[in-house]
C-alpha cells in the first residue's frame, strides 16, 4: 500500500496492489472499521480509496481487505495524519516601555505543532527571532516600530498584525545662568506634553506648576 501523509483541505489517495485469482474484491477500514463511499470518501471496494477535502476527522489507521474464492488478505496500516495549518487566536498587543526597560511580546496559534516562530521588525526578519515569545531585555529608542511574527508548520504559514512599540525617554532638566538670570533647558522627546513645577521648600510636597510644555 502506498501512503502520504494528508493535509488539510488536500485530497488523500491510497492504492494497493494484490494478486491472485479473479475476481478480487476489495473492501477499505479505517482504524479497523468497514469504510462507505459518501461525503468526502470514495473507492472502498475498489484498490484505490480517495479521500477529498481532508479533515481533521480523516486521521487515522487504514487498511485494505482483498478476497476472492480462495481466501483473504490484508494490507498492513498506513496511518493518516492530518495537519492543520496554523491560524492566529491572540495577537501581539502594543506596548510602552520607559528607557531601559524590559518588554516582550507573545502570540496564541491554532493547528497542528511543531510551529516555527520568525518575528519581524518594521518587516524585517530579526536575526535568532525564532522563539514563541520575543523579549528585548534592555530597551533602547532604536527599540521604537512595528513588531509581528510568521507562524509556519508543514501545512501553511500565518502573519500576525503589527504591534507597535513606544520607548519613552525621560526628559532632562537643567539650571544654569545667563546674563544673571536662571535659565532653564528641558530636552524631551518630541510629541510630548511636559510639565514644570517649583517649590520654595524642597522637603516639602506643595509643589506648583511653573509652565506646560508640548515638544
Amino acid at each position: 500500500m502506498c501512503f502520504t501523509p494528508g493535509l488539510l483541505r488536500r485530497c488523500c489517495c491510497w492504492p494497493v496492489v494484490a494478486s491472485g485469482l479473479s475476481p478480487l474484491n476489495y473492501q477499505w477500514q479505517r482504524n479497523g472499521t468497514s469504510l462507505v463511499n459518501g461525503g468526502n470518501i470514495s473507492g472502498v471496494t475498489s484498490n484505490s480509496l480517495t479521500l477529498a477535502t481532508v479533515s481533521d476527522s480523516d486521521a487515522g489507521s487504514y487498511s485494505a481487505t482483498v478476497t476472492n474464492l480462495v481466501g483473504t488478505a490484508t494490507s498492513s496500516n498506513a496511518t493518516l495524519t492530518v495537519i492543520t495549518p496554523p491560524s492566529i487566536t491572540a495577537q501581539p498587543a502594543a506596548q510602552r516601555v520607559l528607557l531601559g526597560g524590559s518588554v516582550s511580546f507573545n502570540v496564541s496559534i491554532n493547528g497542528t505543532a511543531p510551529f516555527r516562530h520568525q518575528w519581524r521588525f518594521n518587516s524585517s526578519a530579526i536575526l535568532n527571532a525564532t522563539n514563541a515569545t520575543y523579549a528585548i531585555q534592555v530597551a533602547g529608542a532604536t527599540n521604537t516600530g512595528n513588531y509581528s511574527v510568521v507562524v509556519t508548520n508543514p501545512a501553511g504559514s500565518a502573519t500576525s498584525s503589527s504591534a507597535f512599540l513606544s520607548v519613552t525617554i525621560p526628559p532632562t532638566l537643567a539650571l544654569r545662568l545667563w546674563v544673571g538670570y536662571p535659565l532653564l533647558d528641558l530636552s524631551g522627546m518630541l510629541s510630548s506634553n511636559f510639565v514644570v513645577q517649583y517649590s520654595t521648600n524642597l522637603a516639602g510636597s506643595n509643589w506648583l506648576n511653573l509652565l506646560s510644555l508640548t515638544n
